[in-house]
This record gives C-alpha cells, structure tokens and sequence, in this order.
C-alpha cells in the first residue's frame, strides 16, 4: 500500500470520495487541490501532478503536507489577502444597482454620456452612494458584469474618411433611436 492509499484511509476517504470532492468543490482553488490528490492516489507523481495542473511541484507538496497534517480540512482554501469589495458585502444593493444600470444606456439612468466605461461607472457610483472607486475597480465591476475591454483599431486614417464616418455614425444614431434600438458600445473617439 503507497503513502497515498494509507494516508486516504486514515482520513476515512478512497479515490471515489476524492474525486467527487474535486467536483463539489466551492472554489477553483479547493478543487485544484482535489485534483492533485486525486491524481497523486492513482499513482501520479508530485511533477506529473505539477505538469498537469501547471504549478510548481512544491506546490503539490504543500498540499500534500497539509492534508497529511489535517485532513480534508487542510485542502480548504481560504482568502487571506486582498482588500474587501469597494462595493462591499454589508451593501449587497449596490452592486445589484449597478448591474441594473449597465443593462440600460448611461442617459436612462441620469448620466449624460453616451456609452458605459470605467468614467461612467466611476460617476454612477459616486453619484449613487458617494464613493470615489479606482480606474481598475470600475474595470473589474465592468468585467464582472461581462463587459470586455477591448482596444479600437485604427481603420480611419485618413481625415475625409474619418469625417464620413461621423457623418454615417450620426445618421445611424438618429434611426436607432428612432426605432427604439440600443447602441451598447461606440468608439470614444468618433464624440
């Protein structure tokens, strides 16, 4: 019997327990750590672990010592750094206004700027609860709503193109709203 086989027996587990434990983790973290002792009981080693989840074989071997030391309880991950949300968990309507915002045009929740980024965010927050958030915090709130960032490429170069375009743009703009449709994302570029 390898170190691995005596070590689940001793916690009362088998390769079946494991490997159900590595589903119904609550993080992507604890479930990681289920896996490597997953693989580790079907005869792995600590580098083929590492290689195959792509961390460092000491790794493996922290998680190992740890559920040698205690057990299920030493593969929990808890969160130990990092500050707390700016829109924080004593304020859980918060982030659920914001969601509900950046469903609508910033104009239909009293913004009058034309398109969500970080700057409209960063306003409706202050506005709404009178907290001044970080360019990278409103990016994350943004992100975690499903809004990606995404850089324009130059396609206008040239001036009389470029003055076109507006043209077009502006014309588009009046027979959406026209027709009740939602512009959700436009180049800051072309105001």
């Amino acid at each position: 019997m390898n170190e691995i086989t005596a070590l689940l027996k001793q916690w009362q587990l088998d390769e079946h327990e494991v490997r159900e434990r590595m589903y119904r983790a609550p993080s992507p973290r604890e479930r990681e750590r289920w896996h490597a002792l997953w693989l580790l009981a079907r005869g792995w080693s600590a580098a083929q672990a590492a290689d195959a989840l792509e961390r460092d074989p000491h790794a493996i071997g922290d998680w190992l010592a740890n559920f040698r030391q205690a057990g299920p309880r030493g593969l929990v991950f808890e969160q130990t750094g990092g500050s707390p949300p700016a829109l924080g968990p004593d304020q859980p309507d918060q982030q659920v206004h914001l969601k509900l915002a950046v469903q609508e045009s910033p104009q239909e929740v009293g913004i009058d700027l034309a398109n969500w980024n970080w700057k409209v965010v960063r306003e409706f927050i202050h506005e709404r609860f009178g907290l001044m958030l970080n360019r990278s915090t409103c990016l994350t709130y943004l992100h975690r709503l499903g809004f990606v960032l995404k850089r324009p490429k130059k396609r206008l170069l040239k001036a009389a193109d470029r003055e076109a375009f507006v043209v077009s743009y502006a014309i588009l703009r009046v027979e959406a709203q026209a027709k009740g449709a939602k512009i959700f994302f436009v180049d800051e570029a072309q105001s």
